[in-house]
């Protein structure tokens, strides 16, 4: 499990910034995105998942498999990255 500590770390961030991008008191960029997902060693689709698909379909990310028309996606889980 990650801390905000190590994270911030990696990131060079402020530890109230990690808190505040955790806390949806601040909202990142794309470039950050881009950082964050390097970071936690995590695809961008990781971090999406659950993401409503409008949402995703508006981002041009993939669609969804026939028949699960506006099911929210769900990715299959990956290996604990954390440490």
């Amino acid at each position: 499990r990650w801390r905000q500590a190590d994270l911030a770390e990696r990131l060079g961030w402020s530890l109230t910034k990690v808190g505040d991008v955790e806390s949806g008191r601040r909202r990142i960029t794309v470039d950050q995105l881009v950082e964050l997902c390097r970071a936690l060693e995590v695809p961008m689709m990781r971090l999406l998942d659950g993401s409503d698909v409008a949402d995703l379909d508006t981002l041009g990310l993939p669609g969804d498999p026939p028949g699960n028309a506006g099911v929210t996606r769900q990715l299959p889980p990956t290996p604990n990255n954390h440490r």
